[in-house]
């Protein structure tokens, strides 16, 4: 299909068995002439992504459904979200240099400053950025209170320096927004966390004086789910805080 430009394999899969969908043995006959590519729990070992050509602008590795929600019944789903060692691998792959809009989902090992480091070098166009980033174990994680936990902010954002095109940076730092206490109770969500986020946010906007807005997924439980989204006011050190917005995947805009 040479003629193909937008392409998204979003499946829930059940079964143990790996999706591929071009085995890294197989030589297709020609680039492949993508401009969007969506791929849900892509396999490390994925082809298609060393055939990929320059026209790629839109590239989205995320999972399905959302960790924050199959990890409720892990039993139930058989894929597993990448690690930042086999996301370097795919990064290395691509022809990224002009990607302008990119969704990544990892789960954080020793490799996570490396990646972010081949993410910077490899996507210089590259304006807005969504990063899911899950804790190693995540589930002992997301129980610490406000005080507890620690998250690598400052680091994300001095690996992105490079990046001096990105706009917008979208941040799941995976902050206790899990735990039972919040299942009836959104809102309670935000304003708990809005603290310690706006914390991360004057961080960010330190380091990313470029950026027009710095966004914190919260409130994973309910719908709508949400953005605690600050605004970076051009020309002054100063943040704007945005209402929580409503929580929409990036497909939904993409496709």
């Amino acid at each position: 299909m040479p003629r193909l430009r937008i392409l998204a394999g979003v499946f829930v899969r059940f079964s143990s068995m790996p999706l591929v969908f071009l085995p890294n043995d197989v030589e297709p006959a020609t680039s492949l002439y993508l401009t969007r590519l969506t791929i849900a729990d892509p396999e490390p070992d994925e082809g298609i992504f060393a055939h990929l050509s320059s026209t790629l602008t839109e590239l989205c590795l995320r999972e399905m459904p959302r960790h924050y929600v199959r990890r409720m019944q892990d039993n139930a789903y058989s894929a597993r979200i990448l690690t930042c060692t086999a996301a370097i691998s795919i990064v290395a792959s691509l022809c990224a240099t002009n990607i302008r809009r990119l969704e990544l989902v990892v789960r954080e090992d020793d490799a996570e400053a490396e990646l972010l480091a081949a993410l910077a070098r490899s996507c210089p166009a590259l304006e807005y950025l969504e990063l899911h980033r899950y804790a190693r174990d995540d589930l002992a994680f997301i129980k610490q209170t406000e005080s507890q936990v620690k998250v690598p902010t400052l680091a994300i954002a001095n690996a992105l320096i490079p990046l001096k095109r990105l706009r917008v940076l979208r941040l799941n730092l995976d902050t206790g927004v899990h735990v039972d206490q919040w299942r009836q109770a959104t809102v309670d969500v935000h304003r708990y966390w809005h603290p310690f986020l706006e914390q991360q946010a004057a961080l960010v906007a330190r380091v990313l004086h470029w950026l027009h807005a710095v966004s914190f997924l919260t409130a994973q439980i309910l719908c709508p789910t949400g953005w605690s989204t600050w605004e970076l006011v051009p020309g002054r050190a100063e943040l704007r805080y945005v209402r929580s917005s409503e929580y929409l995947d990036c497909d939904c805009t993409w496709l």
